[in-house]
């Protein structure tokens, strides 16, 4: 394969790896409101994360998978509806606690971008 055929997807993919470590405590936010399915969950992203049609939703299936796995979400089946049940995923006092660490190092993240363009902006002058 040529090295420039696949290029299109990089920026796609480094999106997902790099966003996970965000996606994640975004997750545990929407769902700190109400319990909710994958769907729904993706739809509530897009109050934190605007451009979250960048992400493929796959991962976002695969981190709640992952949470579960940690104890961070439960997840249960809902009620009948037009097919399949659909499984609805709630927070778990594991997940409320982690939700609050994962905040403090995206404070203190936010501080370090600060910083940096603060910098950034006196040497561009």
């Amino acid at each position: 394969m040529p090295r420039h055929q696949g290029r299109g997807n990089g920026h796609k993919q480094r999106r997902q790896r790099s966003g996970k470590t965000f996606l994640q405590p975004c997750l545990l936010l929407c769902l700190s409101d109400e319990d909710q399915h994958g769907y729904d969950l993706y739809n509530s992203l897009e109050k934190i994360i605007p451009d979250i049609e960048e992400y493929d939703s796959t991962i976002i299936y695969r981190l709640l998978r992952e949470m579960e796995a940690d104890g961070f979400i439960a997840s249960y089946e809902g009620e009948v509806s037009r097919g399949p049940r659909r499984r609805i995923y709630k927070i778990t006092n594991t997940g409320k606690q982690q939700l609050s660490e994962w905040t403090e190092q995206l404070k203190h993240r936010r501080e370090e971008i600060d910083s940096f363009l603060n910098l950034f902006q006196q040497y561009s002058r």
